[in-house]
């Protein structure tokens, strides 16, 4: 399956989002029903859920799954308007469960907060919002793929959470490491625990992927602690969002699939005291074998194409 691991290019200081990927034209006779990366909006294909096992989930069933957990992480590849259409999905299974849900994004960094606020809230219009967030500049992805998610926020007064790192930053860690960062940069970094060889060597692959993937170790460890200060910060920003004052009981992620695997964002989250998690995969049928030989989620969210 193709992993969603684009988070390590753009964030990390190697290229933005949109210069990585450029969306393939729509082909007109078959449109998009393969997750073709030119839609702007969410597109629903039928789907069905499993677990690792391969036992079937169904709503009665995921709707005690997502209860019990107080964050469900949905992964994304980016460009894949179906995979933004089960983030939806996913979204509003849990606010039938729980009125009180939140929205995580891994989309924008945490000084945004205030903008996400004003929009969400009604205060800000969209032209003003993207304008706030330099949206095409901070993520790149079409917001239409997203929009739907903050709609659905504004309109049920959920709160939604900018969880990311700054820009800045991680490009500073992926382009210098650690201990060349200023003391002010330093001020802002979270705990850093290197993550077990399955989360190397996931970021290796992304690693590999890029155009300049046959970098020295060296830079290849700056490019790992680039990552380990994206998924900290996230970590740390899922734990905040669920603690103090109207903090939702529980909070649904949407990130590239490469952080919500659980040795990412998932056991950082919990060991800052979130809590239980719940972790879903949206992919197409002809790879749900090799997710599960990766134990790639807790469910997988399985797009029939056929």
């Amino acid at each position: 399956m193709r992993l969603g691991l684009l988070f390590a290019l753009s964030y990390a200081g190697c290229a933005h989002p949109s210069a990585v990927v450029q969306p393939a034209a729509p082909v007109a006779e078959e449109p998009h029903v393969h997750g073709s990366a030119g839609a702007s909006e969410p597109i629903t294909l039928p789907h069905h859920v499993i677990d690792q096992a391969g036992t079937p989930v169904g709503d009665g069933r995921l709707a005690e799954r997502v209860k019990a957990a107080r964050v469900i992480y949905v992964g994304e590849e980016h460009t894949n308007p179906h995979h933004h259409a089960a983030e939806l999905e996913v979204l509003v299974a849990a606010h039938a469960s729980d009125p009180s849900v939140g929205l995580g994004l891994e989309m924008l960094p945490r000084a945004m907060q205030p903008s996400l606020d004003a929009f969400v809230d009604g205060t800000l219009d969209e032209p003003a919002f993207l304008a706030a967030v330099d949206w095409k500049k901070t993520w790149g992805y079409p917001f239409g793929l997203y929009r739907p998610l903050l709609v659905f926020c504004r309109d049920h007064h959920l709160r939604a959470f900018a969880l990311n790192a700054p820009r800045e930053l991680t490009h500073a860690v992926a382009h210098d490491g650690l201990d060349a960062l200023t003391v002010e940069q330093k001020q802002q970094l979270p705990d850093l625990r290197p993550g077990p060889a399955a989360h190397r060597e996931l970021v290796r692959e992304a690693f590999g992927g890029h155009p300049h993937g046959k970098f020295s170790d060296a830079k290849f460890e700056r490019f790992y602690a680039a990552q380990l200060v994206w998924d900290e910060t996230m970590a740390t920003s899922v734990a905040a969002a669920l603690t103090g004052p109207a903090a939702p009981q529980r909070l649904v992620v949407v990130a590239g699939e490469g952080h919500t695997r659980r040795f990412a964002i998932p056991e950082r989250a919990q060991r800052r005291g979130a809590g239980a998690f719940l972790t879903i995969l949206p992919l197409l049928d002809k790879e749900l074998s090799d997710a599960q030989k990766d134990s790639a989620a807790d469910l997988y969210w399985v797009l029939e194409t056929q």
